[in-house]
């Protein structure tokens, strides 16, 4: 049975023991292992505790631009002290050792997409008014949306619409979008 499921994953004879392996393990009550592939594949890391990554997202979003490592450590010790995630760590982590340093949490907080770097203004410019845009708009743009203008559906501020003026009833329309929409779907 097993190697019916490591077949179906595409899989061989050592994954089909492993199958067993673990069925064995729910079947005693016990957790199945996390992988440790990669680098750093023998360590832990309370990164990927959901609830310690949404404490530290929480005092990201409380702390502004007064984002620092060593608060972001002390906010998670704070959490790990804390009476709801006791247990929580000691399951995954074994008892004691409830606190991280400035540099794990330095290489969170990049993780996490913030990185340190100064504040520089810039000027931006879109480019809207340049010669080759105005021409563009005027001579091509503005002829063929007009053109096309009375084709468009008018939209109202409460939500309803009317068809197009012109040979198009709103049975035409409602066809139109149904069409749209299947096209879209695909």
């Amino acid at each position: 049975m097993s190697f019916s499921v490591a077949r179906s994953f595409g899989r061989g004879l050592y994954f089909a023991h492993k199958v067993v392996t673990w069925e064995i393990l729910v079947l005693n009550g016990e957790k199945i292992e996390e992988g440790k592939r990669g680098c750093y594949s023998k360590t832990r890391s309370w990164f990927n505790d959901e609830g310690v990554l949404l404490a530290a997202r929480e005092w990201i979003s409380g702390a502004g631009e007064n984002i620092t490592a060593f608060g972001l450590a002390k906010a998670i010790g704070e959490y790990l002290d804390s009476q709801r995630a006791t247990a929580a760590v000691q399951d995954s982590f074994g008892a004691g050792g409830n606190r991280i340093r400035a540099r794990t949490a330095r290489r969170w907080l990049k993780k996490l997409g913030l990185g340190y770097g100064r504040v520089q203004k810039g000027v931006y410019v879109d480019g809207h008014e340049g010669e080759d845009v105005v021409s563009y708009r005027n001579t091509v743009f503005i002829p063929r949306w007009k053109e096309l203008e009375r084709r468009f559906v008018q939209f109202k501020e409460d939500g309803s619409w009317e068809p197009p003026k012109g040979k198009c009833n709103k049975d035409c329309v409602s066809r139109i979008f149904a069409n749209t929409n299947r096209i879209e779907s695909r």
